[in-house]
């Protein structure tokens, strides 16, 4: 039996955290409010552009999260999969194995 209390509060917990965490993962990338920080990985995502980033592609999408944080669609999503993911989780740690007896063999 799944114990609902865990799998609302993985829900509140995924849901709550789950836009900080883009956020800092975005910054510790090396995309940060003034820009690519050099030697990182976005320096690295950034090459492989040639340096010429379209709008809208992932290194333009990270570039904005890093300067201004994801805005309000991208916090809605991000909050959506992490409470998500969040109560998969907490369901799934709570499942109550039951009372099947001892497992030992000492029937010898």
């Amino acid at each position: 039996m799944v114990n609902t209390t865990s799998a609302l509060i993985g829900t509140l917990a995924g849901a709550l955290l789950a836009p900080i965490v883009v956020v800092k993962a975005v910054g510790v990338l090396g995309f940060s409010t003034t820009g690519i920080i050099s030697g990182s990985i976005a320096a690295y995502i950034m090459s492989i552009y040639g340096g010429t980033v379209t709008a809208g592609s992932v290194c333009a999408v990270m570039q904005s999260i890093g300067a201004g944080g994801l805005g309000i669609i991208g916090a809605i999503v991000s909050s959506a999969i992490g409470g998500t993911v969040g109560g998969v989780v907490g369901a799934a740690t709570s499942v109550d194995a039951g009372n099947y007896g001892d497992c030992s063999n000492d029937s010898n």
